[in-house]
């Protein structure tokens, strides 16, 4: 169960280390005029961003399991497992309560993303 709630935070850190690596274009200093890539140490930033973000999730659940697997009581578990749940939202709820922000206008939006066959860079 624990898994199901903490997996969205791992799936969007590594749809982010791919949007990364897949469109180095959508990214300022990246790419030349002619489209090839001139500086990829400028990706590093959002990819470790996506990176942090699904290790940090992954830590998470993992701490949670092996804490709610010692317990003997089904309340405690029960008790446990409930707060340790709104734990995990927190990070949501302080992104959803930031309104005069710039970033505000992009929340719940999509990545243009592009798909190739073949992606040359």
């Amino acid at each position: 169960m624990m898994h199901l709630i903490v997996e969205p935070d791992i799936r969007n850190g590594v749809n982010l280390m791919k949007y990364a690596i897949n469109h180095p274009a959508g990214f300022r200093n990246v790419v030349n005029p002619d489209g090839k890539t001139k500086n990829s140490c400028h990706l590093i930033p959002p990819f470790f961003l996506g990176f942090t973000q699904a290790i940090i999730a992954i830590a998470v659940e993992i701490s949670i399991m092996l804490l709610l697997s010692t317990m003997n009581d089904i309340m405690l578990i029960i008790m446990k497992f409930a707060s340790f749940a709104a734990v995990i939202h927190f990070d949501n709820f302080y992104a959803e309560s930031l309104f005069e922000s710039k970033m505000a206008a992009a929340g719940g939006k999509k990545l243009k993303t592009e798909f190739h066959r073949y992606m040359i860079w």
